[in-house]
């Protein structure tokens, strides 16, 4: 629980008091927020391909459930976060509809998007990344770099899988994702690798409602180096996606953003591989992506419940003086009368006492 919080001007402020109460209230009520994964656009299924995340979900006190949009009028009011992974076609036009809705009323998406051979353009799909300022590329990230290559399931060393960043928050933005994930990986308890993803890029049209960066990036070769060695293999998609995938070889790339519409509060996470939450591809050289797809639960829902309390903060009387005489008058003022007040109460209690 974050008990301390700064607010806009950096002031540290106690929460404490609204957080706990929240949590017993949300603990008390018996409805836990709900992340819902749609269904009907991939042959993996909650239960069989991503349990074990699906469990270390709920540990964070969510329900999780399976959703068909086809089979509801909207996103249920109930829902944290809607989850779409690793589909193999586009979405539909009604449910690309529902979704829009849910977004223009603050919803949290997280889109976990790997590369799919399927031909042809899933234009639904970008429809709603579009409304965040992202667009998906169709290919399949390879790394060239044997240095940043780590091994596969069948512990063999493979390209598909490889290093990667997760950059830290800049200056100019007020979301920030990744720093207790670095901190634990410079702790060693994960490593930062991502395998069988695809790659994304802002849309070139920008507006200032919209605060959006990078969570998972490609390395160069070195640090100084401007070089980098990942290739950009086309995948799915039509022949000028696959022009625009070629063209992506040898450059920096994002394999994963934020992005955060600050007027109506919609929030989307979007992941260009599944591997890294399906029980059966899932590696430990792949783990800090695995963490921080689960540590963005938290920011996607952002569940604290509102109990009317509000934060405290420590207030200060200040008082200026012309000069060092001048305090040093004041302050005796403030030594003197509380002790003349002092032995005038003691001359009454004597006077009463022996009258």
């Amino acid at each position: 629980i974050r008990c301390f919080q700064q607010d806009s001007n950096g002031i540290l402020e106690y929460a404490g008091e609204e957080l706990i109460a929240g949590a017993i209230y949300l603990c008390t009520s018996g409805n836990l927020p709900t992340v819902y994964f749609l269904t009907g656009y991939s042959d993996k299924t909650l239960d069989e391909n991503y349990s074990i995340y699906k469990e270390e979900i709920m540990s964070d006190n969510y329900d999780v459930q399976e959703l068909n949009l086809s089979e509801v009028d909207k996103v249920p009011e109930n829902t944290a976060i809607i989850y779409l992974a690793a589909p193999q076609k586009d979405i539909s036009d009604s449910d690309r509809d529902k979704l829009s809705q849910y977004i223009d009323n603050g919803g949290a998406i997280s889109m976990i998007l790997p590369p799919s051979e399927t031909e042809g353009r899933f234009e639904n799909i970008e429809y709603l990344l579009a409304r965040f300022e992202i667009s998906m590329d169709y290919n399949l990230v390879r790394e060239k770099n044997a240095d940043w290559q780590y091994r596969n399931l069948d512990s063999e060393q493979d390209d598909r899988y490889f290093r990667v960043s997760y950059p830290s928050k800049g200056e100019d933005y007020t979301e920030d994702l990744t720093t207790d994930l670095n901190t634990l990986i410079t702790e060693g308890k994960y490593i930062a690798g991502i395998g069988n993803t695809r790659s994304f890029s802002e849309l070139t049209s920008s507006s200032e409602m919209i605060e959006k960066a990078s969570i998972i990036e490609n390395i160069p070769p070195t640090q100084d180096s401007t070089d980098y060695t990942t290739i950009s293999e086309p995948m799915g998609g039509d022949e000028k996606t696959a022009a625009e995938a070629k063209g992506k070889s040898n450059a920096p790339l994002v394999l994963g953003y934020y992005s955060y519409n600050k007027q109506t509060g919609a929030k989307l996470i979007v992941i260009g591989s599944d591997d890294s939450i399906d029980n059966d591809r899932v590696t430990i050289s792949i783990y800090g992506t695995r963490m921080l797809t689960l540590f963005s639960n938290t920011w996607l829902s952002d569940s604290d419940i509102d109990m009317g309390i509000g934060t405290k903060s420590n207030s200060y009387d200040t008082m200026t003086f012309e000069d060092g005489e001048d305090a040093s008058k004041t302050i005796r003022l403030f030594i003197f009368i509380p002790v003349i007040f002092a032995l005038a109460g003691v001359a009454v209690w004597l006077k009463r006492r022996y009258a």
